[in-house]
């Protein structure tokens, strides 16, 4: 009768086994997987200041290119005034 309790703790010791290999596997595919939207998630926030800061840049060119063209144009505007009045415009 001892004989059969043997097999019974040997095959239930067997299947153990054999089940903690997919165990293992299940365990380092959700590790991986983990890791992996860690990673995504830290090259969105990367992604998200960087875009912040490039804007922040181009606002600031775009002002500064405004406020230079502004600048050209009355320069222009005091030429044409100049020309004019060395041109015998001015009476």
């Amino acid at each position: 009768m001892e004989e059969i309790y043997d097999d019974v703790q040997t095959l239930s010791s067997k299947s153990s086994k054999i089940q903690e290999g997919p165990r293992r596997f299940l365990r380092a595919s959700v590790l991986g997987l983990g890791l992996l939207s860690v990673f995504l998630l830290a090259g969105l926030i990367g992604l998200a200041v960087h875009y912040h800061d490039v804007t922040e840049e181009r606002d600031r060119l775009k002002a500064s290119l405004t406020e230079k063209t502004s600048e050209l144009l009355r320069l222009q505007c005091l030429m044409d005034k100049s020309e004019w009045y060395h041109m015998g415009g001015f009476a």
